[in-house]
């Protein structure tokens, strides 16, 4: 194509869904050592797309500290530097900035008692995680009140009651409800047991 002096026109999709956008191929001479093994340079590849000198003088003059320390460590490490010759402190950019955080103070602090209130108990007054006192239910209490539990115990009759009537009488002592109606005869009786009467 150089030497037809043409340009491929082509159809770009950098993503699916995007514009398609046109962009021109221009084929450019080959530069070959001795051996014929192409070379080329990373500056010849960028003085060949269209960036006015004076842009590309500035990229080449920015630099980024945090990248070329890290790089640095990384050649110091491979050397095997000890640790007194890899140098002075690092400076962790990820870690707040003491002065800022002075500066908008005041802001955080409005923004934390619009949220969770001045006493931190939230938006509603509500205290985060606050539970009321589990207790037995009412219902529970009044089903509880109509057997005489340790007369049951005491005659062994604890054994003709359902599961769910054994479940009465530890729901209401807050006791575990799981396990098998032999798991919940022996809970209520050793419960019973300690119980003074």
């Amino acid at each position: 194509m150089k030497e037809k002096g043409k340009v491929a026109i082509a159809r770009l999709v950098v993503r699916a869904g995007t514009a398609p956008v046109l962009v021109a191929l221009a084929p450019q001479g080959e530069l070959v050592d001795a051996d014929g093994v192409q070379v080329r340079a990373a500056e010849e590849v960028a003085a060949a797309v269209a960036l006015s000198p004076e842009f590309a003088e500035d990229l080449r003059g920015l630099s980024n500290p945090a990248l070329d320390r890290h790089y640095d460590m990384l050649e110091r490490l491979a050397l095997k530097y000890s640790r007194e010759e890899l140098g002075g402190d690092i400076e962790d950019s990820t870690l707040p900035d003491d002065e800022t955080l002075a500066q908008h103070g005041p802001t955080f602090e409005a923004f934390s008692d619009a949220v969770y209130g001045a006493d931190g108990a939230g938006a509603a007054g509500k205290t985060a995680g606050a539970k009321r006192k589990a207790g037995p239910e009412p219902h529970t209490a009044e089903l509880y009140a109509e057997r005489d539990w340790y007369s049951l115990a005491n005659s062994d009759q604890l054994g003709r009651l359902t599961n769910d009537q054994l479940k009465v009488y530890l729901r209401y002592h807050g006791l575990t409800l799981g396990g098998n109606k032999a798991d919940l005869l022996a809970r209520i009786q050793a419960h019973v047991n300690q119980e003074p009467a």
